[in-house]
C-alpha cells in the first residue's frame, strides 16, 4: 500500500512554466478589463457622498435658520442670520468633512435657498428648484429682488480630514 502511494507521488508532475504564464496573462487581461468599470463606481460613490453631505448641510442650516427665525421673529433684518449663524456652526451640526463655501438664507421666509460645498475635488450645490447637483453650478438667487443673508466660509483653508 505504501509503495503505491510513493509511486503515485513520484509520478505526479507540477504545472509547466508555460501553463503558469498563460494563467497570469489571462488574469492580467481580466484585470485590465475590470479597472475602468471599477473607477467608474468609485467616481459615482464620491458624487453620492457629496450629495449626502450637501443634504446634511441643508438640513443643519435650515435647523439653525429656523431657530434664529423663531428667536427674532419680530426683528428680522437682512443681517440677522449672519450674526447668529456661522459656517462653523453649520459644519459642526452637519458633521461634514468638506469645505462649506456659501449658504444663502431668504430673510423673509427663513428658508435655505442656496448651498455650495466642496469635498474631494467635487462641488455640490443645492437650490430649492434644482435640488442637489454636482455637475453644473446653478445660479445663486438674485439678491436684488429679495433680501438674503449670505453666510460665507469662515476661512479659505480646506479641511485636513477632507479625504478620510
Amino acid at each position: 500500500m505504501m509503495r503505491k502511494i510513493r509511486r503515485a507521488m513520484s509520478e505526479k508532475k507540477g504545472f509547466t512554466l508555460v501553463e503558469l504564464v498563460v494563467v497570469l496573462v489571462i488574469l492580467a487581461i481580466l484585470a485590465a478589463l475590470l479597472m475602468p468599470s471599477l473607477t467608474g463606481y468609485i467616481d459615482k460613490a464620491k458624487e453620492k457622498r457629496v450629495v449626502a453631505e450637501v443634504h446634511q448641510v441643508v438640513t443643519a442650516a435650515q435647523s439653525l435658520a429656523d431657530e434664529a427665525y423663531a428667536l427674532a421673529a419680530e426683528n428680522l433684518d437682512a443681517g440677522t442670520y449672519e450674526d447668529v449663524i456661522s459656517v462653523t456652526d453649520i459644519e459642526d451640526l452637519a458633521e461634514i468633512k468638506g469645505t462649506l463655501n456659501t449658504v444663502m438664507i431668504n430673510v423673509s421666509t427663513g428658508e435655505v435657498e442656496y448651498v455650495e460645498l466642496e469635498l474631494s475635488g467635487i462641488t455640490g450645490y443645492y437650490t430649492p428648484e434644482g435640488g442637489i447637483v454636482t455637475d453644473d453650478a446653478p445660479t445663486p438667487p438674485d439678491q436684488t429682488s429679495t433680501a438674503y443673508a449670505t453666510i460665507p466660509s469662515d476661512s479659505g483653508e480646506s479641511d485636513p480630514n477632507e479625504d478620510l
